[in-house]
């Protein structure tokens, strides 16, 4: 049963129920971790490491703000004056490059909303760069570590926090879901 791409045995829908498959495709499936620990100023009765303070479920909020892209010029001031206010509470900026546009005017105009970022945040701690449309790479483009270096220098963005992702496992999951329910 490959029918996503996905290498799986070929008993493998004899040896396992529903469930252990979608499992073992979940496995399967590359995943972004990052220690984050916004709460940097708690006291150190509340962390096992006085750098790591425990951060409690229950005191914790992600609200995601999808400002304008370069491609969005004609965005209002309102909305404009909105991005900028959001950035200055954010505990976290996940600023997402688009590999194909790398090098381009286009990566000239994130250049100046990043420098704005900066100014905003007043340090790169919390700022984390993805990569998409890395699947798009062909023979002679840039590397995995030739893109890290081009955004650590371009953004001032540090290369342990810039991440490169790949839709090619969404789409292999989607379509084993897919064939799966047939």
């Amino acid at each position: 049963m490959d029918t996503t791409g996905v290498l799986l045995p070929a008993t493998l829908d004899q040896q396992l129920d529903g469930d252990d498959i979608l499992a073992k495709l979940s496995d399967s499936i590359p995943r972004l971790e990052v220690l984050y620990k916004p709460l940097r100023a708690a006291s150190s009765s509340n962390t096992t490491d006085s750098s790591l303070p425990l951060v409690h479920s229950e005191s914790c909020q992600l609200l995601l703000v999808d400002t304008p892209g370069p491609n969005e010029a004609s965005a209002s001031n309102v909305l404009h004056h909105v991005m900028h206010h959001e950035l200055a509470k954010a505990d976290i900026v996940l600023v997402t490059f688009n590999y194909t546009t790398l090098n381009t005017d286009t990566d000239n105009d994130i250049a100046k909303k990043i420098d704005n970022i900066h100014k905003v945040k007043g340090n790169n701690d919390a700022i984390y760069a993805l990569v998409n449309k890395v699947d798009q790479r062909r023979s002679g483009d840039m590397t995995e570590e030739e893109v890290r270096s081009h955004i650590a220098m371009r953004y001032k963005i540090p290369e342990n926090r810039i991440f490169e992702l790949k839709a090619i496992h969404a789409l292999r999951a989607r379509r084993f879901l897919a064939d799966f329910e047939k």
